[in-house]
């Protein structure tokens, strides 16, 4: 959670791709929903870091 919080989102997305591939299934589905929001956010803020102001959408 420390990564998430420093927005280093590439590190956080890897611990916690660890963690899920150990945890149980169930667990596992629930850390899923952070990995995705953290590729997003990691997305976004590369986004941003080349300049871009605008919003990010998905087709």
């Amino acid at each position: 959670m420390m990564l998430y919080y420093n927005r280093k989102y590439g590190q956080a997305v890897q611990e916690l791709s660890i963690c899920m591939a150990f945890a149980p299934e169930e667990e596992a589905k629930v850390l899923e929903a952070f990995v995705e929001k953290l590729h997003l956010l990691r997305l976004e803020s590369s986004w941003k870091s080349l300049g871009h102001t605008g919003q990010l959408t998905v087709p």
